[in-house]
């Protein structure tokens, strides 16, 4: 250990006052011993002495504290006066009681420092008086103010020598282009396409998890009602961006009310709705009815297929379908026989019965099929064939099939115009 440092020391923390009266005694003794003129000069002399050695001390102390002192260094972008601090800059402190704000940013984002905060930091800077307090805080904030535009240029050569930095911080605020799909409902089909350079996630309603590739498209099919949601993964967590709802339809249902019976001489079936919704309905054989209950002319006797289509209020639609037999081909309900001497009077002639209830305009013949001659005819349904041929005023021969024959000139929908049939006079 050499002097210096056994000086340092002994007199470290220690304060050298000047006190008079001490001084006084003293040049009272030296004046005994050395009793001459210049006495009292020489304590100004040993006064200034010992002043000087206090202040020489006092700055050794304040250099070696100087050299120990340490620089916390950061990357940082502050807010004040539009600066920005690098880990290249200056070598300034955080005074640990200031109180920073520093907060970690992954994905090498910058880390946000107040410098409202910033301050020089001295250690020992509490036993030091008023006057030095005062300087370094005139220094500090020197160092803050002319470090603005040296801290924009450290920003600056960071950026530059690490483009990746910069790429993935802009990157970080980047947000993938979510496509925005309206609601469906159940069985209908939507495509989702992915114009993003990454993949982005689509969550069912059930859970599971579909991953739709950069630049690519998805056609999606709702086969369950729920909740989707649209979104990227990041990490193990799914960040939302959009979704979209699967609506249930309303439940179709209905009945069949009546099959293979006449209303008015007409072949009817009739259909009533057991849904629920705001709108129904109505399909078979290419022909289509609205309202909760309908019906239908079926003519021709087979197999038909009734559709029942219903419209809830979310808008979604459901359907069902039902089988209905017709038995018979419709043939305007006309018997194949007439007694003229019956006492029932709808017995003694022949028009067909559907012609008598319908409100339609027709031409009725009756033919003798052996020579195709026409023995009666009759445009008024009030007006029947009693048996008689027209050609000569006689009954025809009984038992013997004569044919018939019906044009109707306003036929209703899916009805043919022409009917055909053969009538028999019997006793």
């Amino acid at each position: 250990m050499n002097i210096e440092e056994i000086i340092k020391k002994s007199v470290e923390g220690q304060e050298m006052p000047y006190n008079a009266a001490a001084w006084d005694q003293m040049s009272k003794r030296l004046d005994q011993v050395m009793p001459t003129k210049p006495a009292s000069n020489l304590k100004w002399y040993l006064g200034g002495a010992a002043v000087i050695a206090a202040v020489s001390i006092s700055a050794i102390l304040l250099s070696n504290n100087s050299e120990d002192q340490k620089v916390t260094p950061s990357v940082a972008q502050t807010t004040e006066n539009n600066t920005t601090e690098s880990k290249n800059q200056p070598n300034h402190s955080v005074d640990e009681n200031a109180g920073a704000d520093v907060k970690g940013v992954q994905n090498n984002e910058f880390v946000q420092i107040d410098l409202n905060n910033v301050t020089a930091q001295n250690s020992g800077s509490s036993n030091q008086n008023a006057s030095s307090t005062s300087q370094n805080s005139g220094s500090t904030n020197a160092t803050t103010q002319n470090g603005s535009n040296s801290n924009t240029n450290n920003i600056a050569d960071h950026q530059r020598n690490n483009p990746s930095t910069v790429t993935q911080a802009s990157n970080s605020h980047r947000q993938n282009s979510i496509p925005e799909i309206e609601n469906i409902c159940i069985g209908e089909s939507v495509k989702i396409q992915n114009k993003n350079e990454a993949p982005i996630t689509l969550i069912q309603a059930n859970g599971l998890i579909t991953t739709i590739k950069p630049k690519s498209s998805l056609t999606f099919i709702g086969d369950e009602a729920g909740t989707y949601k649209i979104g990227v993964m990041k990490g193990a967590d799914f960040i939302e961006g959009d979704s979209f709802k699967v609506l249930e339809g309303p439940n179709a249902e209905f009945s069949i009310v009546e099959a293979n019976t006449f209303d008015n001489g007409v072949p009817v079936v009739r259909v009533e709705s057991g849904s629920t919704g705001s709108n129904y309905n109505w399909s078979i054989n290419g022909f289509e009815r609205e309202g909760k209950n309908a019906e239908f002319n079926l003519f021709e006797k087979g197999n038909y297929s009734i559709v029942h289509e219903v419209t809830g209020s979310n808008g979604c639609k459901s359907s069902v379908s039902r089988k209905v037999t017709i038995e018979d081909d419709y043939n305007l309900l006309a018997a194949n026989a007439i007694r003229p001497n019956s006492s029932i009077g709808e017995n003694t002639s022949f028009m067909p019965f559907a012609l008598t209830v319908r409100d339609v305009e027709f031409t009725l013949i009756i033919v003798d099929a052996s020579n195709g001659a026409v023995i009666f005819e009759s445009s008024d349904a009030t007006q029947g064939w009693d048996g008689t041929d027209k050609r000569n005023g006689q009954q025809v021969k009984r038992y013997t099939p004569f044919a018939w024959k019906v044009v109707i000139k306003n036929p209703l929908p899916g009805e043919r115009n022409e009917y055909r049939g053969t009538i028999t006079v019997t006793d």
